[in-house]
C-alpha cells in the first residue's frame, strides 16, 4: 500500500513537532533553572509569594496557596518564614476576623524589586553577550508565542 504525499508530509510534520516540542521543553527547563539559580530567597515559593503580594495586593494564605497550587498548610509555613524575615506582615481581616491577611512590607517590596532588577540585568547581559542582533530580533518576535504557551 502506497503512502500518499499528504500522509507523508503530515507524518514528517508530526515528527518535527515532536522533536521541536521536546527540544523546546528542555531549553525552557534549562532557562528556568538558570533563572532559579539567580534567586536570593531561600525558596522559590517565598519569591512567588512576595511577587503575588506586590503585584496583586494583600491576600489570604488560602488565596496564595491556590495561586501557587500548594496546600494551605505549606503556604502557611512559607508565610511564617517570610514574616520572620520581616518581609511580610499578617493581620486579621477587618471584615472577617477569622481570616488573616498577608501584606508585603517595605523591606519585602525592596527585596523583591532588587531581585527582579538583578535577574533582568542578568538576562539582559546574557542575551546581549550570547545572541546576535538578528537572534535578538527573533527572540523578541517569539515573546508573544511563549506568552501564549505559558497561559494556555
Amino acid at each position: 500500500m502506497a503512502i500518499s504525499q499528504a500522509d507523508s508530509t503530515c507524518s514528517n510534520h508530526r515528527d518535527d513537532l515532536d522533536s521541536a516540542s521536546g527540544e523546546l521543553r528542555a531549553a525552557v527547563t534549562r532557562l528556568s533553572r538558570r533563572f532559579r539559580s539567580q534567586n536570593p530567597f531561600p525558596s522559590l515559593a517565598q519569591a512567588a509569594v512576595l511577587g503575588h503580594l506586590h503585584d496583586d495586593g494583600p491576600k489570604t494564605t488560602s488565596w496564595l496557596a491556590a495561586a501557587e497550587h500548594v496546600r494551605p498548610q505549606s503556604m502557611a509555613q512559607v508565610v511564617l518564614e517570610l514574616e520572620a524575615e520581616h518581609l511580610v506582615v499578617r493581620r486579621p481581616d477587618e471584615v472577617d476576623r477569622r481570616q488573616v491577611i498577608v501584606t508585603i512590607t517595605d523591606e519585602g517590596r525592596q527585596a523583591l524589586l532588587d531581585d527582579r532588577r538583578r535577574r533582568e540585568e542578568w538576562f539582559r547581559t546574557t542575551i546581549a553577550s550570547c545572541l546576535t542582533s538578528r537572534e535578538r530580533a527573533l527572540l523578541l518576535r517569539a515573546i508573544p508565542l511563549l506568552t501564549r504557551l505559558s497561559v494556555f
